[in-house]
């Protein structure tokens, strides 16, 4: 119970309430006050009466008091899933009342639903859309009449037209597409471009002008699982005084930006300043202790190879780049504590967003860009953590692409940089490549630094250029052979010693990365030309493989350069052991193009052609050719082209494994 003072009219009353919940209004005033204060309801006149006063009243209100929301349909929700839906209020409405009002979810802590907050204004039904989520692990199935929440009536100041007008009347004449690195490459007709303007424009919500602009994704939050380990500190590191105001400065900015907060944490990580190449500061973390206590995410990351392999078939396409990727992705509020970092002579600061340097970073990201794509990813773009590629085979089926990625990535609230994005073009910078309809190239600025790239005077520098040159091996025909010499200098116990042989295998890696050499893209579509595997061996410069596809023009392209090194003990192998070993290794190299299609292997060795002609064999390589020449090896055929060797196999999942048994088989047998 609780005693309140109120008013009717001008005369003030106290009185004893008794307070429950979900009333339908402020409150209700009973016979008991009514016969203390001498007070009479006069329904005939609509007026309250005492013995000095009459007080008018309405029974009919302009708008209702509070009211429950109820679906108009039946309504069916995946597990998480967050949609629009129609609603009505649960009482009658007034006829020709328009008012404005605030829609809340249940106020139930068990809620399986949650309906956004907003102001809305029903029609004259009472009718009206919300958005809801589900909040349950499981999908959810609501009735026609389900109760998801409520609707409360507010006092507009000002005629609700008038709002709607002031709101619309707010506009903002940025297009993004003034500030996109390139567009329309591809070569557009005057309708295509208008159309593609109207598009950019109608779409301005979806880029970043700038970094106050950023997103924040409401699909899932970073999170941050140490277990049972104590807190980590570590003390602030000593700045250089003339690099105490840019530090400052970034701080205040990220301040500004509410992406940190000061905070007092168990938890600190000291800041390292790196000098980036334009000789500007980036504020960076040392999150190395935190990341040794944090239990690490498997979530894999994207394949490169596969993601540009589905790139063909498409002659036009786009890129797309996040702005500020990782800041687009909140951290839990119960982990944001651990990201603290010391600033000296500021204290600590917290991330509210994700910062770069923590352990699973790149998996939480990779997973929120997988979410939030899900419905258009590997169908009409790809996504490669922030770096987005939308492809189509004409212009009008990729402005719909277009369309459908940014109503995506405005769902999961993320937005993009336009001044990384190029849009319509025939051919574009992805992941370190030239995509065109042609195939995938190097790209030229890479080649560019590797052509300029100093001579390496130690171990570790020519492990950074191998690594570099490794990175594009598949265009590289015998890389193995050409980079031999520098990959010994490499090894443990290697006196470092710079020779005529090592500059050599400098010099034609550089040159053979610099060379136009284009990868065409398999054709995995029915009735697809066969792929051919071409092998080679040498017991002194290792296994070398081409993997090549005969195509629609009916010409035999490249898929794919292969290499390997030969290990110490495969340097005492016969000729024939080592062709064999090479067909064995390239096989399983590229069994994801090969698996289940026809294709064919190619060796220059004809001692390779004894296995068709074996007859009586026994042990292992009997069991091996048997199962081979029933299920996979069809037969060794001679052919007159060169001194070539072609071997037709028709793979499955099973007859893979037998052909790879079969080959070591007879590779056991020959070496007896």
């Amino acid at each position: 119970m609780v005693t309140m003072k109120f008013s009717v009219g001008d005369t003030e009353f106290l009185h004893e309430f008794a307070v429950v919940e979900e009333l339908a209004v402020a409150c209700i005033l009973g016979t008991d006050f009514f016969v203390r204060h001498g007070m009479a309801i006069d329904f005939a006149r609509n007026c309250l009466q005492t013995a000095s006063c009459v007080y008018p009243f309405r029974l009919s209100a302009d708008k209702p008091r509070l009211c429950r929301l109820v679906l108009s349909q039946p309504e069916q929700f995946n597990a998480g899933q967050e949609k629009v839906v129609h609603v009505r209020l649960q009482r009658r409405v007034p006829s020709g009342v328009q008012f404005l009002g605030i829609v809340e979810s249940e106020r139930r802590v068990s809620n399986e639903q949650m309906v956004a907050r907003s102001v809305q204004m029903p029609d004259g039904d009472g009718r009206l859309a919300v958005r809801v989520l589900n909040t349950s692990g499981c999908s959810l199935s609501l009735r026609k009449g389900s109760r998801i929440g409520w609707f409360s009536p507010v006092a507009a100041q000002q005629p609700a037209g008038w709002q709607v007008n002031s709101v619309e009347s707010v506009r903002d004449d940025w297009n993004p597409l003034s500030d996109v690195k390139e567009w329309g490459g591809c070569g557009l007709t005057g309708d295509e471009k208008h159309e593609f303007e109207r598009l950019m424009a109608r779409n301005r919500d979806v880029f970043a002008r700038d970094s106050s602009e950023l997103g924040q994704s409401h699909l899932m939050a970073h999170e941050i699982d140490t277990g049972n380990a104590k807190p980590v500190s570590q003390p602030a590191r000593r700045i250089p005084p003339r690099w105490k105001e840019e530090i400052d400065k970034q701080v205040d900015e990220l301040l500004q930006q509410d992406r940190i907060y000061p905070c007092y944490s168990p938890w600190a990580s000291p800041i390292v300043p790196v000098k980036k190449a334009d000789g500007s500061l980036r504020l960076c973390l040392d999150y190395r202790r935190l990341n040794e206590v944090t239990v690490p995410d498997p979530y894999p990351p994207p394949r490169m190879d596969e993601t540009l392999d589905a790139l063909g078939g498409n002659c036009v396409f786009s890129t797309m780049d996040l702005a500020s990727g990782y800041h687009q992705c909140p951290i839990e509020p119960k982990d944001q504590l651990k990201t603290a970092f010391v600033v000296p002579n500021r204290g600590q600061f917290a991330w509210k967003c994700m910062s770069f340097g923590l352990r699973n970073a790149p998996a939480t990201f990779a997973r929120l860009m997988s979410m939030a794509l899900s419905e258009v990813n590997w169908k009409e773009c790809l996504v490669y953590f922030d770096d987005i590629v939308v492809f189509a085979k004409s212009v009008g089926q990729h402005l719909e692409r277009l369309k459908h990625v940014f109503q995506c990535l405005r769902d999961a609230n993320v937005k993009l940089k336009p001044a990384k994005c190029v849009f319509l073009a025939e051919r574009v910078k992805f992941l370190g490549h030239i995509v065109s309809q042609e195939g995938i190239a190097t790209d030229p600025s890479k080649c560019e630094e590797i052509q300029n790239w100093p001579r390496p005077c130690s171990a570790k520098k020519v492990q950074a250029f191998l690594g570099t040159c490794a990175y594009y091996q598949s265009f590289i025909p015998q890389f193995s052979e050409i980079a031999a010499p520098l990959y010994r200098l490499t090894a443990d116990g290697v006196k470092f010693e710079w020779g005529s042989e090592e500059e050599s295998s400098f010099c034609r890696l550089k040159d053979a990365l610099c060379s136009p050499n284009v990868m065409a893209f398999p054709d995995f579509s029915p009735g697809a030309g066969e792929f051919i595997l071409d092998t080679d061996a040498s017991s002194r410069v290792g296994l070398g493989a081409v993997l090549s596809q005969r195509q629609a023009d009916g010409r035999e392209k490249v898929i794919a350069y292969g290499s390997r090194m030969i290990h110490a003990a495969e340097k005492n192998y016969c000729t024939t052991r080592l062709e064999l070993l090479a067909v064995v290794h390239f096989v399983k190299k590229y069994r994801y193009y090969l698996l289940g299609r026809k294709f064919t292997v190619r060796s220059d060795h004809k001692a390779l052609q004894w296995l068709a002609s074996l007859k009586d064999v026994e042990g292992q390589c009997a069991s091996g050719l048997s199962r081979s020449r029933t299920s996979t090896l069809r037969s060794f055929t001679g052919q007159a082209r060169s001194t070539a060797t072609l071997i037709r196999c028709l793979a499955s999942t099973e007859n893979t494994l037998a052909m790879r048994a079969a080959l070591a088989a007879s590779l056991a047998r020959m070496c007896q």
